[in-house]
C-alpha cells in the first residue's frame, strides 16, 4: 500500500507450510502438503512500484510427490492523502505464469487486475479480476471476481 516511490531496490525472501484439502464430500477427497520458498524483488521506477516474485513450491498431493516455479510481477500506482496511509487507493495488475513437474510444461498463466483501499493502518481490502489460463484443467479457461481482507500486524 502507501509505500515510498524513492528509486530504491528492496529484497524479501519467504518460507512456509500450507495444507490444502476438500472442504466437501468429492471423490477422491483433496489432501496436498506443501512447502513453499519464495524471493520477491521490489523496486520503486518512475514512482511505480514493481514487484517480481519467484517461487517455488515442494507439493505432495494425494501422496504423489511433484515440485513447481512460479513467477509473479505486479505493477501498481497507489494515491493516498498527505499524512496518512487510510483512504490509500492502489489499482494494481499481476501476472503469473508457472513451470511444473507433472506437465513440464509452462502453465498456468494467470492475470489479475484489481483496486486495494486500504482502510485502517492493519485492515486493506482487494477487489479484483483474475482471468486463468490451464491447458491440463478440466475448466481451460476461468474467469472470477475476488474480494478479500487483509489484516497486518
Amino acid at each position: 500500500m502507501a509505500r515510498s516511490t524513492s528509486q530504491r531496490t528492496e529484497v524479501a525472501p519467504g518460507a512456509g507450510y500450507r495444507y490444502i484439502w476438500s472442504i466437501t464430500d468429492v471423490d477422491p477427497a483433496y489432501d496436498e502438503h506443501r512447502g513453499v520458498g519464495e524471493l520477491t524483488f521490489r523496486a520503486h521506477p518512475a514512482k511505480l512500484p514493481l514487484a517480481d516474485r519467484s517461487s517455488v513450491d515442494l507439493r505432495l498431493i494425494d501422496g504423489v510427490y511433484s515440485w513447481r516455479c512460479r513467477n509473479r510481477l505486479r505493477l501498481e500506482r497507489t494515491s493516498s492523502g498527505p499524512k496518512s496511509p487510510e483512504g490509500a487507493l492502489t489499482p494494481y495488475t499481476m501476472e503469473e505464469i508457472g513451470y511444473g513437474s507433472p506437465y513440464e510444461t509452462l502453465n498456468p498463466s494467470r492475470f489479475t487486475g484489481g483496486l486495494e483501499t486500504q482502510l485502517t493502518r492493519r485492515v486493506i481490502v482487494d477487489v479484483s479480476f483474475v482471468r486463468q489460463d490451464d491447458q491440463k484443467a478440466s475448466v481451460e479457461h476461468a474467469n472470477a471476481f475476488g474480494l478479500t481482507l487483509k489484516l497486518t500486524c
